[in-house]
């Protein structure tokens, strides 16, 4: 199997990164009326962290996410 190229890195990042931010924002909507600021912060923080993951371990990582969700539900 081939490295990812900068644009399949690109991709991965950018999906990781809206899939990290919507999850935080939707778990924490009552936090950002009372903290905006902090809230936007920690939204870009957990956006980065999360598309950081998904582009350097890929597919496993959202397999594993998949299957803690499946595991909670």
């Amino acid at each position: 199997m081939e490295p990812p190229d900068a644009q399949e890195k690109a991709i991965r990042f950018g999906c990781g990164f809206a899939f990290g931010a919507l999850v935080f924002a939707g778990g924490s909507l009552t936090w950002a009326v009372v903290s905006g600021e902090t809230f936007l912060a920690a939204l870009v923080v957990v956006g980065i962290a999360v598309g950081w993951l998904a582009m350097r371990f890929g597919d496993p990582f959202w397999h594993r996410l998949a299957s803690l969700y499946r595991w909670w539900v």
